[in-house]
């Protein structure tokens, strides 16, 4: 599952000391340890996960009260209680289960008498939890949240700049170790390089010089005003090449702009093939949910997909010796996060939302017919939608994807009928023209 690879890139990165421990940080420490109940709340690419996997790792093979404790992953709020064991403590991450609420709004009502058990159990010391949340569904759903005992008020900590806002040091300290890690050297003392031809040399195994005064003028100019929480930023930066030869525009404008100038970049505006085969495997990524694994592309494997996409790029697909070169190249390299030899996500989970949505504007037809149905359902949005960062498509690219649909299981099909994009417009009415026309019993 993409959830759980998600977080064990987590772990890499705490792994590799590229986490810096912030005043909130320290401050989450002692609110978990104290009250075994936390709720972080923030835009994507905050630090909510890390955080949460942080807290969660002092727990493994520890005891509370004179139990033992156990640490736990999920990804939606029916399966929390089912982690409780007797005679232990279960800690568990509820990581990003309330995302359902975003195109499922109607649900929210329903786990209300689940957060009641929740809290309970966490008064019984069965059970210590953290919640993390985006910070736009927080303020979506603020009424029914602060109501319930769960989400007592002085539990949740608002990682945004308006609440909890990273002051100079500590931006300054996150991107130094993001760099660091990355092949640059930090410096006072020597001559800074060209950084705008960096982009040139960063497969080099040398080091690449950067002041210190440099450095300083880059922790003062990034925003979450995106939807895009500081710390990703400074992450994409630093492993991408091209993002970091325009490090001023990249900290000063949003992701999505950054990602479609990039792509329209390879897939338009230049004559080299190869170009294309990368948008291709960046499309197939996107609509795989954000993973891909070289074995998807053995020759016996159904490849329907793959060859479609290709199809709409303007390229042909490429055999797993061309594909297993291009996931390892210095392009996919600011993209792509190996997770052992042959499997690849992208850096962050929210690069998913943020491409389908860059490749829906130039060609919707490409996501509709192509994007895994599941993935679709957790990103899609009607257009104009309050949610910064979400996937939109033409009304005629979703009667496309609704022919997709009723040829589904009957549960799938009553779960896309209650989508929040599915009632709007004059789709619910398409929705059962497709139906009938498919000879699909309701």
């Amino acid at each position: 599952m993409f959830f759980f690879s998600e977080f064990r890139r987590t772990c890499h990165y705490l792994n590799t000391s590229r986490f810096f421990p912030t005043k909130v940080y320290t401050k989450c420490i002692g609110l978990f340890e104290v009250n075994g109940n936390l709720t972080l709340v923030g835009p994507h690419g905050s630090g909510k996960t890390m955080i949460a996997v942080s807290l969660l790792n002092k727990m493994i093979g520890t005891m509370r009260n004179g139990k033992k404790c156990t640490v736990d992953v999920c990804s939606s709020v029916e399966e929390v209680e089912s982690k409780v064991v007797d005679n232990m403590v279960s800690c568990v991450l509820l990581e990003d289960g309330f995302e359902k609420y975003s195109y499922q709004p109607g649900l929210l009502k329903n786990d209300e008498v689940i957060f009641g058990s929740l809290s309970k159990l966490i008064e019984e010391g069965k059970l210590c939890l953290i919640c993390t949340v985006t910070d736009t569904i927080w303020k979506t759903n603020a009424k029914v949240f602060n109501n319930c005992p769960l989400f007592k008020k002085d539990l949740v900590v608002e990682l945004t700049a308006k609440t909890c806002k990273l002051d100079e040091h500590e931006k300054y300290e996150i991107l130094r170790k993001h760099l660091s890690h990355e092949k640059f050297s930090i410096t006072s003392k020597q001559k800074e390089e060209n950084l705008s031809k960096v982009n040139k040399r960063m497969a080099d195994a040398s080091s690449i010089i950067i002041s210190e005064k440099t450095l300083k003028k880059w922790a003062k100019k990034p925003t979450d005003k995106w939807g895009i929480g500081i710390p990703l930023l400074f992450d994409l930066m630093s492993v991408n090449r091209h993002f970091f030869a325009l490090t001023d525009t990249f900290l000063g404008d949003s992701l999505e702009s950054l990602l479609k100038m990039r792509i329209t970049h390879l897939w338009k505006e230049t004559t080299e093939q190869e170009n294309k085969d990368y948008v291709a495997l960046l499309a197939l990524t996107a609509c795989s949910g954000g993973r891909v694994s070289i074995n998807d592309f053995e020759e016996k494997k159904d490849d329907k997909i793959y060859v479609g996409i290709c199809s709409k790029i303007g390229c042909s697909k490429k055999k797993q010796s061309e594909v297993e070169r291009m996931l390892k190249s210095n392009e996919m390299q600011g993209f792509l996060y190996p997770l052992g030899r042959d499997f690849y996500i992208f850096h962050h989970k929210i690069l998913t939302p943020l491409m389908l949505s860059v490749f829906a504007k130039d060609n919707a037809s490409l996501v509709a017919e192509h994007a895994d149905l599941d993935v679709l359902f957790k990103v899609l949005q009607p257009p104009k939608a309050k949610y910064p960062v979400s996937v939109s498509l033409s009304e005629e690219a979703l009667i496309v994807l609704i022919s997709r649909i009723c040829t589904e299981k009957p549960d799938d099909i009553a779960k896309w009928k209650q989508h929040v994009v599915m009632q709007t417009g004059k789709l619910p009415k398409a929705f059962e023209k497709a139906l009938k026309e498919n000879g699909v019993k309701e």
